[in-house]
Parts: C-alpha cells; structure tokens; sequence
C-alpha cells in the first residue's frame, strides 16, 4: 500500500484526494464537515505526533535516562490521536447513505477495516480516562546483544492495595510493549485509516448535488513520521518478528509489515514506578 508525499515530505491525503470534485453530501445540518474537522484534528493529532517523535528519539538515542516526558507525550498523542480517529470510525460512516449492495458492503468493509486501526490506541485511551490507568515507563537491556529498548507497561489499580498489569491492554504479554514498535503502528494506522475512506470514497456514486471543490490536503505528520520510522523496534521472543509500520522513499510512503530487533533469550528490566499510598502489591511485568 502506498501514499503519495508532497514536496515537503507530507503525506497526500488519499480521503481528500478521493473526494475531489465528486458528487457525494457528507454535511450535516449543524454539524461539521469532515472536510473542516478532519485536517483540525490531523493538525492537533501531528503536533503531538512532533512531541512523541522528540521524547521517543531522546530516549532511544539515550540523550534523556528518564522517561517521564516520553510518557507524558504518549499519553496526549494517544487522546488526540483517538479523537482523529473518531472522525473515520464514527462521524464519516454517519454521513454516508449507502445505494444498493455494493455500497453497503463497501461501508460496512470500511467500518470493520476502521475499528480494527482504532482499537489499539482507543483502548489505551479510554483505560487511561476512564479505567485510571497508569503509564509505567520501562527500559530493556539484552545481555546476550547489548540490544535496548523502551517499553511501556499500562498499570491499574485494583482491591485498593495493588497495582498491576492491565490485561485489557496487554493481554497477558509480560514485561510491557515496545515504544518505538508502538509508534510504528500508530502511524502506519492513522495513514491507513485515511487511505480506507479514500477507498470507499471511490466504490460510491455521485448524488444529485454540486461536487464537492477540488482540493488536496497534505497530511501533517512528515518529519514526525519520518523520524519515528527511521528507529528500530526491539520485541521479546514472545512477540512476533514483523509489526505494521511505514517505509519512506523518494515521493511516497509504504505502509507495510517491518522487523524488529530480538533481545535474544531473556532482558533485563528496569523501571520507573510510582505508587499511590496504601499500595503494598505491584507488578512490574
């Protein structure tokens, strides 16, 4: 799969792209477009993006030991980032009214096609804000490789005296999740899920009325996506060699499956971790 870039190194939005000059009414009365609301939140959700890349790159390139702020920035990209999605996943379906089968199977390909990217990033943020978890940052040394890595456990409190691994996130995978591996697939998500409408965009039939304007609109996340692929994931036995991320060449971006680095047999973990009073129980796994 594949994303054109413009001369600045940003992706072309294949959604708009798609849109352009077709007869196709996604208003609502009193409601946003997402030709209005989808770039404001591209443009919110490439800022934090920015923030991630500089806090991801500090600590994998070991310029910073602590990995608060890295938290700190992960946290806000996964709010904003899900508020992006949201535009894909809820508001665009709503304003499509689907003619016939083949569009109904389209809409509902794009539905299912758009849970699945959200998920990940939804879940963390709705265990976050609703659920109080914590964000715990980890870092991994192979003793066999000299392999390193940050990784990020998500905590919750439980029976008022424990602090443990939230298997809603984690699903019984111990020692957290890698971060640059993280931001890896967020990104090859956010692309992807924008790529998704541009294709079901193009399975529909024009309307009745007046096409829409002809326009581009270029993706705000170049550098940030850039940077953030150009690092290397690292994974534990337990997790699988190739995960969803980006490939930039010259003009274009591949979306498509990349290797992570094994730390080998075991690693050692280090952590970061702070409790609430009354905690005696925690788990660093």
């Amino acid at each position: 799969m594949e994303i054109d870039l413009d001369d600045s190194g940003n992706p072309v939005s294949p959604f708009f792209a798609a849109c352009s000059t077709r007869a196709i009414d996604l208003g609502k009365s009193n409601e946003p477009h997402p030709h209005q609301l989808i770039p404001a939140r591209w443009r919110s959700t490439g800022k934090a993006l920015t923030d991630f890349a500089d806090e991801l790159e500090a600590v994998e390139l070991r310029q910073k030991t602590d990995g608060s702020a890295l938290l700190s920035a992960y946290q806000h990209l996964v709010y904003e980032a899900t508020e992006l999605f949201d535009c894909y996943t809820l508001m665009l379906p709503d304003r499509i009214h689907p003619n016939g089968r083949a569009e109904k199977n389209a809409l509902k390909e794009f539905r299912d096609a758009a849970k699945r990217l959200r998920a990940f990033t939804a879940n963390v943020c709705n265990r976050c804000k609703h659920q109080g978890a914590q964000l715990k940052f980890l870092w991994a040394t192979s003793p066999s490789n000299g392999r390193t890595g940050a990784r990020l456990l998500v905590n919750v409190y439980r029976d008022g005296d424990s602090l443990v691994r939230d298997d809603a996130v984690h699903r019984g995978r111990m020692a957290g999740m890698g971060m640059v591996r993280i931001g890896h697939e967020l990104v090859h998500a956010l692309l992807r899920v924008d790529r998704a409408a541009g294709r079901l965009v193009a399975k529909l039939g024009d309307g009745p009325g007046a096409p829409m304007q002809a326009r581009s609109f270029a993706i705000p996340i170049g550098d940030a996506a850039r940077r953030i692929a150009a690092l290397r994931a690292t994974r534990h036995d337990d997790e699988p060699a190739l995960h969803d991320g980006v490939v930039f060449e010259p003009g274009m971006a591949r979306l498509e499956r990349v290797a992570a680095d094994s730390f080998g047999p075991r690693s050692d973990i280090t952590a970061a971790l702070t409790v609430e009073s009354g905690t005696t129980t925690y788990s660093l796994a």
